[in-house]
This record gives C-alpha cells, sequence and structure tokens, in this order.
C-alpha cells in the first residue's frame, strides 16, 4: 500500500481535499477563538469606554467571554450528535456529510459580523457566545468524516481485494 495506490481509487481521490478543509476548518475555529475574543470582540476594552463598567464586572474579562463561547461550543456540538446521527441514517452518511461541511461553512462566516465596532457591549458579547455556540452544531457531525473514510477503505478493499490503509 503505498499512495500511488490509494490515488487509483477514485472516491478516495474525491474525499482527500475535502477531508483536508475539514480538519483545517474544524482546527481552525478551535485554535482561532481565543484570538477572534481577544483581539476582536476585546470585551477588556468594554471597561474603558463611556459608560465606564467596573473591571469585575463578567463581560470586561475576555477569559469569561471566551469561556462561555468554548462551553456553549462544545455543549452544542455535544446535543446536535443524535440529531446529525438521525439525519445520516434517514440521508445517508455522503448526503449528512455534505450538509456538515455547509452548515460548517455557514456557522463560520457568522464570526465575520461581530467586532469592537459595536456600540451595544452586551449584545456583542453575547451574540459572540451564541455565534460560538452555532459553530458547535457542525461540529457534532465530525463523526461523518470517518464513517465516509471508512466507506472508502471498504470500497478499496471490494475493488482490489485486499486492504490497503
Amino acid at each position: 500500500p503505498n499512495f500511488i495506490a490509494m490515488m487509483k481509487n477514485q472516491p478516495f481521490r474525491a474525499m482527500v481535499v475535502p477531508w483536508v478543509l475539514d480538519q483545517t476548518l474544524a482546527a481552525m475555529v478551535a485554535t482561532m477563538l481565543p484570538f477572534f475574543v481577544t483581539y476582536v470582540v476585546a470585551p477588556e476594552r468594554f471597561c474603558v469606554r463611556d459608560p465606564v463598567i467596573p473591571e469585575t464586572h463578567f463581560i470586561c474579562s475576555d477569559l469569561n467571554v471566551l469561556s462561555v463561547g468554548l462551553v456553549g461550543l462544545l455543549v452544542a456540538a455535544i446535543a446536535a450528535m443524535p440529531l446529525w446521527y438521525t439525519i445520516a441514517r434517514r440521508f445517508g452518511d455522503y448526503k449528512a456529510w455534505l450538509a456538515f461541511n455547509f452548515l460548517n461553512a455557514i456557522t463560520n462566516i457568522l464570526l465575520l459580523f461581530p467586532g469592537y465596532y459595536w456600540e451595544d457591549r452586551v449584545t456583542l458579547v453575547i451574540v459572540t457566545c451564541i455565534f460560538a455556540a452555532l459553530n458547535g452544531l457542525p461540529m457534532g457531525a465530525k463523526f461523518l468524516t470517518d464513517n465516509i473514510l471508512g466507506m472508502v477503505i471498504d470500497y478499496d478493499e471490494l475493488r482490489r481485494g485486499v486492504r490497503t490503509e
């Protein structure tokens, strides 16, 4: 089994680029959220704008906002898993995987809207946490990528007579 043999498998070739993009996008959300909260939403700058909010207020800490956003993301991902499982059983893994990737792209685009330029500070923090949680909905379907990969491996075994994983 080598890379050239894998590239002869048409379903594998079709899945390589989407799989790499899927993994990259999921990693970007998890790793970029701290930077997004700290430098784009910038909750610590809320304390110095008029009207001044005490530094001990919940929304004045980027760590608090980040924690709420990450917890929302993880809770939404866990809550969405049964829904994605049901969708995959009803419509098939491949169609559910396509829907998961489409929803993942849409929810990531949502993070373009919140920013420090918003006047209402509390709304900005709430919207950022909601958008972070919405990004968790497609993450609940990450298991579909492994299912599709397993089907590609099984197809290759059926085609070649040996497993080349």
